[in-house]
């Protein structure tokens, strides 16, 4: 009778770790099966972190951390004095950055891979002509200045825009993407 106990005892061990663990592990694995438009926003990112040096969580809170997929971590913005700015919580990080050519190109090529991308927001005066031709590279693309004036040439934004750049991506279903860098 005790052994029977003991079996029962296992048996009720066993399934019990069963139940926690299964729905984690397919939790997990749904987390992880992105789309192609998740992946460039998850290479998108990356970009950042390169540049920026760190990126914040906007995704459920209930969400486990370990569970959390990396491209909820996308929504965020620099301000003109090159720190980083959380737009949910106005929380700013000290971090000064160096955004180049180079890195704005990286970005044109994940941004292609988008291929529902409907609307790029240029609110700075700074971007330099050739710039703005690297974006026009996009497909179906309308340029908006800080104003939500229509961008309909190449030309520098005028430096009545506001004083940093930022990029707004608005993807149909999905949350937006805020891209911002800042400027001396």
């Amino acid at each position: 009778m005790r052994l029977s106990k003991k079996r029962f005892g296992l048996w009720a061990l066993f399934a019990l770790i069963a139940l926690v663990a299964f729905p984690a592990s397919w939790c997990g694995n749904r987390m992880r099966n992105y789309t192609r438009e998740q992946e460039v926003l998850a290479g998108l990112r990356a970009v950042h972190e390169n540049v920026y040096g760190r990126s914040t969580y906007f995704g459920p809170a209930w969400i486990p951390a370990t569970y959390r997929p990396k491209w909820l971590n996308r929504v965020f913005a620099i301000d003109v004095s090159g720190r980083m700015y959380n737009p949910k919580n106005s929380q700013r990080y000290n971090k000064p950055f160096d955004f180049d050519d180079k890195d704005l190109e990286s970005i044109i090529d994940e941004l292609q891979e988008i291929e529902n991308l409907q609307e790029l927001q240029l609110g700075y005066s700074n971007i330099t002509e050739a710039s703005i031709d690297s974006f026009k590279r996009l497909p179906k693309l309308s340029f908006v200045n800080a104003q939500g004036t229509q961008i309909k040439s190449n030309k520098v934004i005028s430096r009545d825009a506001e004083p940093d750049i930022k990029i707004h991506v608005a993807l149909p279903k999905t949350a937006s993407l805020g891209i911002g860098y800042g400027s001396d």
